[in-house]
């Protein structure tokens, strides 16, 4: 709970109201063309309000966690419930209330995660398998590979941006040597291509 004592006193008027309050971290990890990118960390702290007023019901969020945003926050899931009371599927006021105190803990949050080294190298291992499959300028590909004979024979070309050719030969022994036809062809709109 983000207060060392009792919550303040909001005064709201209401039949029954709650703040849950959530902290949650989030971490990032990520690897791009076998480059790790940088770590990055991201903690969310904030409260949900629940008003039953009425007979009706609303909420808010806010992450202000002063006595006014939280009595901000109250305030607005009230106007939400009166607002909101003649629409309500069920009174508010027949809900059962639920225990004044309590707290949750996710069950894997005992089990240890792995290390960012370990993450790492998780990450640039697969990034170095997928970069198995990609047409690099230049450099022969020769198929199957060992990725392909895991992974299946599925393969997009996705030459560079600008006037380019990608050359596919299917053969049963090496070329030796390969005449290619001249690619100095006029660069085609997608419009003509498509007609």
């Amino acid at each position: 709970m983000p207060f060392d004592g009792p919550i303040p006193s909001v005064g709201i008027a209401a039949d029954f109201w709650s703040l849950r309050f959530v902290r949650e971290t989030c971490e990032s990890f990520a690897v791009r063309k076998n480059v790790p990118l940088p770590y990055a960390v991201n903690t969310d702290t904030g409260v949900m309000a629940t008003v039953y007023v009425d007979g009706g019901y609303g909420y808010a969020a806010t992450a202000d966690l002063s006595p006014a945003g939280l009595r901000d926050a109250l305030e607005r899931a009230a106007r939400w419930a009166r607002v909101t009371a003649r629409h309500a599927l069920f009174d508010s006021r027949a809900l059962p209330r639920p225990a004044p105190q309590g707290e949750y803990r996710s069950p894997s949050l005992d089990t240890p995660l792995p290390s960012r080294r370990e993450w790492y190298d998780l990450l640039l291992h697969e990034s170095q398998e997928a970069a198995m499959n990609f047409l690099k300028p230049g450099e022969e590909m020769l198929l199957p590979n060992a990725v392909a004979r895991k992974r299946g024979f599925e393969y997009v070309a996705t030459p560079p941006l600008g006037p380019t050719a990608v050359v596919a030969i299917l053969s049963d022994r090496r070329v030796q040597i390969l005449d290619l036809p001249d690619t100095s062809q006029k660069t085609r709109s997608e419009a003509e291509t498509v007609a």
